[in-house]
This record gives structure tokens, C-alpha cells and sequence, in this order.
């Protein structure tokens, strides 16, 4: 990536800010908000961690596993009560919505998961710590309790660290797309986490099947000449990828970043 280019007076930031904010989208919508509401900065600094998990949920479970039965009939439920009506706004004006909308399985599961401190409070420790499956490892019974009655727990569609790690660092790396051209979007540098904008060094690739398909003839297939070995991958997915196969990767992409944080490696080889 080269940071200093300038193309007729346009430079990567310009170029990020513009992606982030389609990216974003409505989540971008979030942030604003917020803002325009004069909320504390922690609510606000909470926002940006939001809309950031929120996108890295579409990426870590929307297209790659089952939700657990009966989720729809709880979304449709939800979709009924109070909580659900106020956080839905007409972003622009922070106005409530007042007509009926449909079950949105988003809205559910950013209320009953996301948004939650005990969450926010994991999602923090882990973007901060220097061993970051220890922190997913630790917390997993806290993880299993929120994610009741949303995902399955159990099975060949469980919940596992895979999941959480790719939610995580997609989290971490549309924040850095967000810290990086903070002032093209008007965004204060009060409003980014300190342990989390000062642990962009640490922060690990975001693992799936683009990234194992691009360490497989190097990395993987080192470890069992048939293939991944099962203690390491589970099911041989990203989904089902346990510690101690998620540490060797990580080990793995370490070595040729030269000093660079793992999410070097994504911004180089995800496409």
C-alpha cells in the first residue's frame, strides 16, 4: 500500500474514506448519529465499536452457518417490543421509524449480542492483548451464555473460536480503515479507544478461506501430508478453527510480515 502517493490531488486516504463510508452504509449512519446527538464519548467510542462488530458478524456468520432453530420466530418477537423500536432510527434526523418493519435478524442480534457491555468488554480485552485466543479462550463460557438462543452451540455448525476470531479482526480492521481517515470523516480522535488504536501492531489476520486457501501449499499442509490435521482445523473450515490451529496460523503469517502486524497480511492477500 503506498501511502504517500497523491493522483492528481486524491491520496489513499481519500480512497479509504470514500470505501469506509459505502462499506459502512447505515452503519456509518451509526456513528454519525451519535455525534449529532451529543452523546458522551464512551457512548460514542461504544457506536464505532458497534457498527464495526456489526459488520464483522455479516462476514464472520451471515454466509457460512445456520442460525439456531427458532431464531426466527424470537426476531419476530423482538421486532414487537420497545427495545427494538428505539433503536431504530431514520438516521438522518434521529427520528423513530413509526411504520411497521420487517423481522430483521441484524437489529435482534445487535441488541441481544453486539451491544452488550460484557461483550463490548471482551471485544476491547481482545484487540489489546498480545495473546488474543487466550482472551476468546478464557471468556468462552461468557461467549456461549450471549450467544445462546442465536447460534448453535453444538454440532457440525457450532459456535467456535473460528467464528469469534474473523467477527473480532474484520471489527478491527474496518477500525484502522476508520482511524486512518478519521478526519476525512469527521470523526475526533476522542472518539478511538486508546488500548485499541495503540495495539494496531498486535492485531492478528482476519482467518478464512480466502487466507487458508493462500497458506495452503506453504503452511498448512506442513503440519499432515493429508491435509489439515483435525485437532487443528476441526471440520478443516475457518468456521470450526480451534486455538491451537488459529495460533499456528497466526505463527505462520507472523513470519513473512516482516515486523508488520498479521493484518498486513489481509490487506496483502484478501481480495
Amino acid at each position: 500500500m503506498n501511502t504517500t502517493a497523491n493522483y492528481g490531488g486524491v491520496t489513499y486516504k481519500d480512497v479509504i474514506a470514500f470505501q469506509t463510508k459505502i462499506l459502512f452504509g447505515r452503519q456509518f449512519g451509526r456513528i454519525a448519529w451519535a455525534k449529532e446527538q451529543g452523546c458522551i464519548s464512551e457512548d460514542i467510542q461504544n457506536e464505532i465499536l458497534v457498527a464495526c462488530l456489526r459488520l464483522g458478524w455479516s462476514d464472520a456468520f451471515r454466509h457460512t452457518s445456520k442460525n439456531k432453530d427458532g431464531v426466527k420466530d424470537k426476531v419476530e418477537k423482538y421486532e414487537k417490543n420497545e427495545k427494538y423500536k428505539t433503536v431504530i432510527y431514520k438516521i438522518a434526523r434521529g427520528e423513530k421509524v413509526d411504520k411497521k418493519i420487517g423481522a430483521d435478524f441484524d437489529d435482534y442480534f445487535c441488541a441481544e449480542v453486539i451491544s452488550k457491555t460484557k461483550f463490548l468488554h471482551i471485544f476491547k480485552e481482545y484487540a489489546a492483548a498480545d495473546d488474543k485466543s487466550k482472551i476468546i479462550d478464557d471468556k468462552w463460557d461468557t461467549i456461549r451464555e450471549l450467544f445462546e438462543n442465536i447460534k448453535e452451540l453444538e454440532g457440525d455448525k457450532a459456535l467456535s473460536l473460528g467464528h469469534i476470531q474473523k467477527m473480532f479482526n474484520i471489527a478491527i480492521k474496518l477500525y484502522l480503515c476508520l482511524y486512518i481517515c478519521r478526519q476525512e470523516l469527521g470523526l475526533d480522535d476522542g472518539l478511538f479507544v486508546k488500548k485499541i488504536v495503540n495495539s494496531f501492531d498486535k492485531a492478528h489476520c482476519p482467518v478464512d478461506s480466502i487466507i487458508l486457501g493462500k497458506r495452503d501449499q506453504n503452511v498448512i499442509r506442513k503440519w499432515d501430508s493429508n491435509g489439515p490435521a483435525p485437532e487443528l482445523l476441526g471440520e478443516n473450515t475457518w468456521s470450526q478453527l480451534n486455538k491451537n490451529g488459529y495460533d499456528k496460523i497466526q505463527d505462520e503469517i507472523a513470519k513473512e510480515c516482516n515486523g508488520r502486524s498479521n493484518l498486513w497480511y489481509d490487506f496483502e492477500n484478501w481480495n
